[in-house]
C-alpha cells in the first residue's frame, strides 16, 4: 500500500534520528560525551534521535564530524 506524502517528512526524520543513535553506539559514545564533543545538551541530541526535534545544517554537521563519519551518512544510513 502507497505511503501517503504527508508522512515522509516524518518518516525521514526518524530515519535521521535512528542513524545518529546507531552512529553514537557504534562509537561507545554516551549522550552526554556527544554533546560535550558538539556543543549541545544531552537532551537536545536525545530529542534528534527520538524524532522529537530537528537538527540543523550545523548541528548535523557538528554530530558527524564528533561520531567520525560524513554528514551524508546521517542523512541516508
Amino acid at each position: 500500500m502507497p505511503r501517503d506524502p504527508d508522512d515522509l517528512p516524518l518518516l525521514a526524520l526518524r530515519e535521521v534520528g535512528a542513524n545518529i543513535r546507531r552512529f553514537r553506539s557504534a562509537a561507545g559514545l554516551t549522550l552526554e560525551q556527544l554533546g560535550a564533543a558538539t556543543g549541545r545538551e544531552r537532551r537536545t541530541i536525545s530529542r534528534c534521535e527520538y524524532s522529537a526535534a530537528v537538527a540543523t545544517l550545523d548541528g548535523l554537521t557538528a554530530l558527524a564530524r564528533a561520531l567520525g563519519v560524513e554528514a551524508w551518512r546521517l542523512l541516508y544510513g
